[in-house]
């Protein structure tokens, strides 16, 4: 990838979170955590309490006994859940359109999200998008979100200094995430109030937003 875009302008690339940034998901997740609570014999966690951690983190906070097996076969039962109620997902407002755009003018782009591979890929097919194959997800790094690895890793992944990439994300533990990897951040507020979100860059409450607040 060269680091132009003809214009002797640095290339400018784009991390994307995935819940609650690209994906409206929480009908789909309290759906999934309601079917699995009963499994567990737990209370189901607030939507808001697990936003943005993986599910293995989640069920280990809330099911603390679990462990080995039998908490294999839970999260790989959450995942299965979540991916048959991934048709449950809606666009966030802008999300189409700004892929669209990204695409339109060669600005490379990709996912950095706590989802697995195969529930990043459901969850974007239902509202119509195809994930990269550079994405990075749950299961391809050792430490996940609130860690800056998975950022770090994006920006590898994109052939870009780490500096050069714009992280979008709506939740604490992945602006801190990309804050900690050197990211510039942009802060989607769907899920978090800007005072909950410290420190982005730039605050959006539409993805198309994005084009005019960085110069694209």
């Amino acid at each position: 990838l060269e680091q132009d875009q003809g214009n002797g302008a640095q290339v400018t690339g784009f991390l994307f979170d995935l819940d609650g940034t690209l994906v409206d998901s929480h009908t789909s997740i309290e759906a999934s955590w309601s079917t699995l609570a009963k499994e567990i014999g737990v209370a189901a966690p607030s939507i808001y309490d697990i936003h943005g951690i993986p599910a293995s983190d989640t069920i280990k906070k809330y099911a603390p006994k679990l462990a080995g097996q039998e908490l294999a076969e839970f999260v790989d039962l959450m995942e299965k859940t979540e991916i048959e109620t991934a048709p449950l997902v809606k666009p966030v407002d802008g999300a189409l359109e700004i892929i669209d755009y990204l695409n339109k003018n060669n600005l490379p782009w990709t996912i950095v999200t706590s989802c697995t591979w195969p529930l990043a890929k459901a969850r974007l097919e239902a509202i119509g998008l195809y994930l990269p194959e550079n994405s990075v997800t749950f299961d391809q790094v050792k430490r996940g979100k609130p860690d800056p690895e998975p950022f770090i890793l994006g920006a590898e992944r994109l052939g870009m200094p780490v500096g050069n990439c714009w992280a979008v994300e709506d939740s604490k533990g992945g602006l801190k995430s990309a804050q900690d990897a050197g990211c510039k951040t942009i802060a989607v507020l769907t899920s978090h109030r800007a005072d909950e979100l410290l420190g982005a860059d730039h605050y959006v409450t539409n993805l198309m937003q994005i084009v005019e607040l960085v110069g694209i």
